[in-house]
């Protein structure tokens, strides 16, 4: 019932406080977001650890985090359970080339759902966001230039064309093939033209988006290596907040957090005996110790920094 997952989003948010840098009210503020965009309770406890993740790795508010998270998610025609997918690719996007989550966020918005009615993956189409940003195309740019590829070459003019050349679109089942795949034999196809021809080739093919088509013509292999890393993504988004919270900022916000956890389950204890106090006075004393222990030079840091207000 209401009561049951209202105690599990509570217990959740506990959980996450204790164990991120973000505080439990901030956890329950990104269930609140999720919930906006649609998500049931099972998809919001699926969704919340990852939207903390690219919030985290990139540096960015929980409402942003949720939002491209769930936008991209839904527009790639996936499901809650694989926010976590969607969140490693991007994090993987962005520590493998020159852009970044917040950028991805805003490129998504425009070729997400055209990639995916073109059969692309969130993996195809990020990597190729990917290889545009090694070259300065970046998020609304990039993002029009892969929606716009697509858009061209399912024209019948472009499909003669790409025929003419030997360039397949479409598998034998008729569906379109990945965007690495169809790069690598357009560079085979024009590595021979002059560059008069390449050019002019280009330009009849894709029009307006002909520079993101020559950037990811030229960088065929590149593209297909940032790919495959994006398909062995798993834990990538973990891994990058990991290290933005392992800095001396990161490792304050997660003892503030850590203490919230403190006070929501030292206001809970003092609803019980006077036992679960002590019990938790002495469990709370360890957890601080413990996080002392193993941040010692940011506590020196903090002595220092006293001594000198002093």
């Amino acid at each position: 019932g209401t009561t049951d997952e209202l105690a599990k989003l509570r217990a959740e948010a506990k959980r996450l406080g204790a164990t991120t840098q973000f505080s439990a009210t901030q956890a329950a503020e990104g269930m609140v977001f999720l919930g906006m965009a649609g998500f049931n309770t099972q998809q919001v406890l699926a969704g919340i650890g990852p939207v903390l993740n690219v919030a985290a790795a990139g540096m960015l508010d929980l409402g942003r985090a949720a939002d491209i998270v769930s936008d991209a998610t839904t527009a790639f025609g996936l499901t809650a359970e694989d926010t976590g997918r969607v969140a490693d690719v991007m994090a993987k996007t962005a520590t493998s080339s020159n852009t970044s989550i917040e950028q991805m966020g805003e490129a998504f918005t425009y070729a997400a759902a055209q990639g995916k009615a073109a059969g692309q993956t969130v993996e195809d189409v990020s990597a190729a966001l990917g290889v545009l940003g090694n070259s300065g195309l970046k998020a609304s740019i990039a993002g029009t230039g892969v929606q716009g590829i697509f858009k061209r070459l399912v024209q019948p003019d472009a499909l003669a064309m790409l025929r003419s050349m030997g360039v397949s679109l479409a598998d034998s089942a008729g569906n379109i093939r990945p965007l690495t795949a169809l790069m690598g034999d357009l560079q085979k196809a024009t590595s021979r033209m002059t560059q008069l021809k390449k050019l002019q080739t280009f330009e009849e093919l894709f029009g307006l988006h002909s520079k993101s088509a020559i950037i990811l013509s030229d960088n065929a292999s590149a593209l297909e290596e940032l790919t495959g890393k994006l398909y062995n993504a798993t834990g990538a988004a973990d891994s990058m907040a990991s290290k933005m919270q392992d800095s001396v900022m990161g490792r304050w916000l997660g003892f503030t957090s850590a203490f919230e956890a403190i006070h929501v389950a030292l206001g809970e204890a003092f609803k019980g005996p006077t036992q679960s106090v002590l019990a938790f006075g002495a469990t709370s004393m360890r957890v601080i110790a413990a996080f002392i222990d193993g941040n010692q030079t940011l506590f020196k840091t903090i002595g220092l920094i006293a001594g000198g207000i002093a």
